[in-house]
């Protein structure tokens, strides 16, 4: 590890809830299906970009928004600490009930180059 460099990852939502199951959003409503952002791990300071709609749903829409979140890695000295997050919402289209699905790609910083990971969510409007 270099001194200085942005390597804390925020937070681990990206990676885990998006591959284990569907996600289920109230018809008419809305839910938050990621969250995700990095922090510098010396000033514990965010550094996290905005992540990419890779593929956007098809029967509904996306809105990405800054929101305060606590540090979720374990490993970073920053644990705990709160820092700017990206949070995305997903709302499905007025009378949609069925599936859906979305691809994101959050870039995160490993102390050298920026790091792509995509994660696609499945959803299911009910």
């Amino acid at each position: 590890m270099q001194f200085g460099l942005p390597i804390a990852a925020l937070l681990a939502t990206m990676a885990g809830a998006a591959q284990a199951a569907e996600i289920v959003v109230p018809a008419g409503g809305e839910r938050r299906i990621a969250r995700a952002g990095s922090v510098n791990s010396q000033t514990c300071q965010s550094s996290g970009k905005e992540p990419l709609v890779i593929q956007p749903p098809a029967h509904g829409r996306l809105d990405i928004r800054t929101e305060e979140a606590r540090v979720g890695n374990r490993n970073s000295r920053c644990f705990g600490q709160m820092a700017r997050a990206f949070a995305v919402y997903y709302r499905p289209n007025p009378g949609y009930r069925g599936p859906d699905s979305v691809t994101l790609s959050n870039l995160v910083n490993n102390g050298r180059v920026d790091v792509r990971n995509d994660r696609t969510f499945t959803l299911s409007v009910r």
